[in-house]
C-alpha cells in the first residue's frame, strides 16, 4: 500500500470530525482499482471505528464501479441482457464472477437444446423448454419470501431457483433466446408475459391483422402457454390496449429489473440501495 493511501486511512480515527470527513470524502474519489487494497486495511484496521468508515468507502468506491460499468453497458450497440443483469447483480455481490454464472445458464440452455430439432413446432419447442426449466431445473416462484431481494439477483436465482414474477420472466426469456428462440418481454403494462413473435406464422393462423405475436407464456405460472382469445380477454379485463410497438427492449427491461430491485430493497427498508439504484436507471437510456 502507498504510502499516501496509508496515511489517509490513519486519519480516518482523527477525533476532528471536519479532519475524518474531509479524508473519507477524499478516499471516496480514489480509484476503484484500490478497492482490495482498502479491504486489505479493512481486515487489518485497529478499531471498529476505523473499519466502519473505511466500510463506507469501500461501498462508495463498488457502487462507482458498477455505475461506471452499467454506463459502458448502456452505451454499447448491442447491449447483452445476462451482461447488464450480472453487473445489477454485482451491488449485493461485488466479487460475483461473469463465468461462473455464464457457466450454469449454458448448462441450462445445452439441456433444452439437446432435446430440440428443427422438425419440432413452436408450440413444442417452447414445451420442451418449459419441462427444463420447470420439471427438469424445478425453478420456481419463491412463495416463501416473495419480497426478498434474493429473488432479483442472477446468481442466486440460479442457485436457489427460486425468483419472483418479474425476474423468473426475464430469466425464462434470457435463456430463450440463446436458444435462438423468438420469445421476447412485452411492453404491456402491468402484465409479466412472454410473446412467441412470428408474425408470418400468426397471420397464416389468425389472419393479416393478427398479432405478430404466435402465442403467450406465462413464466410465473410454469410456463404456461396462452392463446389470443384468451389473451385479448385478459388484457380487456385488465383494460389494457395493446399497442403497434409491443416488445421491449433490453434496456427497458433492464429498467424494470432495477425497479423490482428497489421494491424488494424497500420493503427491506435499505433506503440506500434504493437511492443508488436510481442513479442506475438514471444511466439507462431506452
Amino acid at each position: 500500500m502507498n504510502k499516501q493511501l496509508q496515511a489517509m486511512i490513519s486519519l480516518l480515527e482523527d477525533p476532528e470530525k471536519t479532519v475524518y470527513e474531509a479524508v473519507q470524502q477524499e478516499l471516496m474519489d480514489v480509484d476503484p482499482l484500490l478497492i482490495p487494497e482498502l479491504e486489505t486495511a479493512w481486515e487489518n484496521a485497529d478499531t471498529l471505528l476505523q473499519q466502519d468508515r473505511l466500510e463506507k468507502v469501500i461501498s462508495h468506491l463498488r457502487f462507482r464501479k458498477v455505475a461506471n460499468r452499467i454506463k459502458n453497458w448502456n452505451e454499447s450497440e448491442l447491449p447483452s441482457f445476462l451482461d447488464g443483469w450480472i453487473i445489477l447483480s454485482q451491488i449485493q455481490y461485488p466479487d460475483l464472477e461473469p463465468k461462473d454464472v455464464e457457466i450454469q445458464i449454458q448448462q441450462i440452455v445445452t439441456d433444452a437444446w439437446l432435446e430440440m430439432n428443427e422438425s419440432l413446432t413452436s408450440l413444442e419447442k417452447t414445451t420442451i423448454l418449459n419441462h427444463i426449466l420447470f420439471e427438469l431445473y424445478h425453478f420456481d416462484l419463491n412463495v416463501a419470501n416473495f419480497g426478498a431481494p434474493q429473488n432479483c439477483f442472477i446468481n442466486d436465482i440460479l442457485s436457489s431457483r427460486k425468483g419472483n414474477p418479474s425476474t423468473l420472466t426475464l430469466f425464462y426469456c434470457l435463456v430463450a433466446r440463446k436458444l435462438n428462440l423468438p420469445i421476447y418481454h412485452l411492453n404491456l403494462k402491468r402484465v409479466l408475459f412472454l410473446g412467441y413473435y412470428d408474425p408470418e406464422m400468426s397471420k397464416e393462423a389468425f389472419g393479416t391483422t393478427s398479432s405478430p405475436i404466435l402465442f403467450y407464456i406465462n413464466p410465473a405460472n410454469k410456463g404456461a402457454i396462452i392463446g389470443h382469445k384468451e389473451m385479448d380477454y385478459y388484457l380487456s379485463r385488465q383494460q389494457i390496449e395493446m399497442g403497434s410497438d409491443i416488445i421491449m427492449d433490453d434496456r427497458f427491461c433492464l429498467k424494470g429489473l432495477i425497479e423490482s430491485m428497489q421494491d424488494a430493497y424497500r420493503a427491506a427498508g435499505d433506503e440506500e440501495k434504493v437511492k443508488q439504484l436510481d442513479v442506475l436507471k438514471e444511466i439507462i437510456t431506452t
